[in-house]
């Protein structure tokens, strides 16, 4: 599948589905989607060289806006969520949970977990959150992480330091550069297979999306 009709299904099936809705009560998800279009696809391209999956985890962003693709390409089970999150179905195979990476639930191994737009909002310790997610990884199985990198500082550093409101990243507790974004995978130990840096008009600067594999 290419990504213009990748594309055309997300819009036939999920953006159309809730618009109006609690979710995407204007045009939010497509302007969402429109913004940040170079990173997903970035990242459709790195799954079409995956073997098929099974079973795939989506934690971020409230819409799958690139697992979607494991359910129409493989036929996977894709559950997806966020703090944010209501439980809803695009599919029998395709649903949301209510997950708070603070304080994380216990789920069974898949074969891909996506972690995107997601760890510079979290207040907890990201470390934790690091293990929580490689646990979520079957050997062998792979891990997908976003980092946008429009900070001047690594992270770690509280909001209120980093003069967000200036930079527009409001919602952004921690910021990264490339290189602590890149320090931080080092520590997950995971072999990096795929990797590339995005603009993202939303954010005017650049997303890295780094794809890796658990060892055997």
């Amino acid at each position: 599948m290419d990504f213009a009709e990748y594309e055309r299904r997300l819009y036939s099936d999920i953006f159309t589905v809730l618009k109006g809705s609690r979710i995407n009560p204007g045009e939010g998800i497509s302007a969402y989607y429109e913004g940040h279009k170079p990173r997903f696809i970035a990242q459709i391209e790195m799954f079409a060289k995956l073997p098929a999956m099974k079973l795939v985890y989506d934690f971020g962003t409230t819409i799958p806006f690139t697992s979607y693709w494991f359910n129409l390409v493989h036929n996977a089970k894709v559950i997806f969520g966020s703090i944010d999150s209501r439980p809803w179905k695009v599919n029998e195979l395709v649903e949301a949970i209510n997950i708070n990476l603070n304080f994380p639930p216990e789920m069974p191994p898949a074969d891909m977990v996506i972690c995107t737009e997601c760890l510079e909002h979290l207040p907890s310790n990201l470390y934790s959150v690091r293990a929580y997610l490689m646990s979520l990884v079957k050997r062998a199985g792979f891990l997908l992480l976003s980092f946008p990198c429009g900070g001047a500082n690594a992270f770690g550093y509280e909001r209120d330091n980093l003069g967000d409101k200036t930079r527009g990243y409001s919602a952004h507790i921690r910021e990264f550069t490339e290189a602590s974004a890149r320090e931080f995978v080092k520590t997950i130990g995971f072999d990096i297979v795929a990797e590339k840096m995005t603009f993202t008009q939303a954010y005017g600067n650049q997303i890295w999306n780094v794809l890796m594999q658990r060892k055997l």
